[in-house]
This record gives structure tokens, sequence and C-alpha cells, in this order.
């Protein structure tokens, strides 16, 4: 048992910022920096037009580092890694996610528990509760060929998953150094599969949190699609298609990828495309992107886009 009223000073925080709402984020920065050991605010290329919103969350306790143009958000994770070594645990946050400080302790006290029971835990993270449908997100199991999706239900104190979201995620800096650093050529989308499935090819545990929920943002939009009550199709902006698509193709290729998930993955992407064209419109914007990720995903390219460089 961990001791009620644990510190969580020995933790750093992490928030990646690009183009973020002043507002939510000084929210967040405010409601958390007096709760852990130290909080940085990595920026990928805001530019000149948020640099008050910057300077007044310096002057709330938050270390700001500008990295002057968008570098992806790995580059930014390891950025932010770098800046907090000495912690030995780090809580990665996106703009859009604002846990309150009960959150971050919940996640803590899990982390302390299962490693004083003896447990390889890379990484423990929240219940993700969708903030356009108020839904639940699920965990996921690998199965062989088929996933396993598990809500928190009854006393369940947490529930053991295959992938945890990059944003809520409370990261071991000893795994982290295991399994090694984010992985920048993806620049967006699919870091955190990626490094979740390696933390599992190298025996780790990934585990969710029942008593820690998170207000999280999924996606630019949601569709309701028929059929099962709260069945949803998130939809993103059009550009992330492209890397989506791409990065789901490059992990496809990567010998810690499972199997099972690889196939259900294939399936999923292929069922997207119809569900594009009956109920995103207008729909060629995604379809265009979806066929330059494609594309580019077979001829193994990495990095940003030509214009995201510029």
């Amino acid at each position: 048992m961990v001791a009620k009223g644990l510190s969580c000073s020995d933790l750093a925080v992490v928030i990646v910022t690009h183009h973020p709402d002043p507002g939510l984020l000084r929210t967040t920065v405010t409601g958390l920096v007096e709760s852990v050991g130290r909080l940085v605010v990595v920026d990928n290329g805001s530019g000149a037009v948020l640099d008050s919103l910057f300077e007044s969350l310096r002057g709330s306790g938050a270390q700001v580092v500008r990295l002057g143009r968008n570098r992806g958000i790995g580059a930014a994770q390891n950025v932010g890694m770098a800046e907090v070594a000495d912690y030995p645990y780090t809580l990665f946050l996106d703009q859009d996610s604002h846990p309150d400080p009960g959150v971050v302790i919940r996640l803590r006290e899990a982390m302390a528990t299962l490693e004083a029971a003896g447990e390889r835990v890379a990484a423990v993270g929240p219940v993700l509760v969708d903030t356009d449908t108020g839904l639940e997100r699920h965990f996921l199991r690998i199965r062989g060929p088929w996933l396993s999706r598990r809500r928190c239900s009854g006393e369940e104190r947490w529930i053991e998953t295959d992938f945890l979201i990059a944003s809520g995620c409370l990261v071991s800096r000893q795994a982290w150094k295991a399994v090694g650093v984010f992985d920048e050529s993806l620049f967006i989308d699919n870091v955190d599969l990626d490094w979740s499935f390696r933390a599992r090819a190298r025996g780790y545990r990934l585990v969710g949190v029942c008593g820690a929920r998170m207000p999280h943002r999924v996606g630019h939009t949601a569709r309701r699609l028929p059929g099962k009550a709260g069945t949803q199709l998130h939809v993103h902006k059009p550009r992330r298609q492209y890397y989506i698509t791409r990065n789901r193709i490059l992990l496809w290729r990567r010998p810690h990828a499972p199997a099972g998930w690889i196939w259900h993955d294939l399936w999923r992407a292929l069922i997207r495309v119809p569900l594009f064209l009956f109920y995103v419109r207008p729909a060629w914007p995604h379809l265009y992107w979806t066929w330059r990720g494609l594309l580019d995903g077979l001829r193994g390219r990495t990095g940003p886009l030509p214009e995201e460089e510029s």
C-alpha cells in the first residue's frame, strides 16, 4: 500500500503546444504548477503572436522552451524529457487536455503501488473522457488477431493495456531510457503508439488507472454513425490524415508492431475511406491527404511535409 497523501514533488509535467488556446493553457498551467516538482511548456513554433502568453506562464512558475519552428510532437517531447532529466517521472499533456491535481496524484499513487509490488511499469494513464461526446475512451488489449476493448467498471483499480495516448501519460524515466526516445521521424501522430509497442516488446506493462478521469478532445470534430449508440467517427483536419495514414503504414513494417494490431488496423483503414465519402463534407480534402499519406508510407518517407518545414 502507498501512504495517503503521496507527494508529487518527484514528478515533472511536460506540455507540448502549437498555437494553443491561451485561456485553456493558462488554466492548466496555473492549476498544476504548484502541485508538481516542475512544469515545462515546450512550444512548437507558435510565433511571436503568443509572446505575452508565454511570458505570463513564466511568471506563474512554469519553464517555457520555444523551439522556433514546428519540430513535431516527438521532438518536443524529447526536448521536454531533457529539460526534466533529474525527475524520475514525467507527465505528458497536450495543450487541449485539462487534468486537475487530483488526477495527477492518482496516477502517481498507481505508479507507486505497482512498482512497490515489483511490476515493470513503463507508464500509467487516465481514463480519457471525450469532450465532444462525454463518453469514456476504452483501453485496448491485443488478443491474437483481435482487439479487446475494455472500460473500467465495478471495483477495478486499473486495467492493463497495450497502448496509452501520450496526453495524460505518466512515464517512468527508468523505463523511458530502456525503451528509447520518442520517434521524431514520425513528426506527429502515432508517436505514442510506436513507443507503447516498443515498451511492450521489452516486457514493460502499460496500465490505465480507473480512478483518474481526464477530459480530452479526440479529433477536430465528431460525426455520429448509425448503429450502436455512441459510435463516432472522429474527424481530424484534412492534412492530419496524411500523417495518420503514412505513419500507420510505417508502423506496420516495424518488428515491434503486434501482428494482431496490424491486421485490425489494415481493415480499419479500409473502412474509413467509405465512411469519409458518406459522412464527411467535403470529403475530397480528406481523401487527397489520405492518398498522399498512402503513397509516402509505401515509399518509407518520414519527417514533416515540405510545407511544414518552411
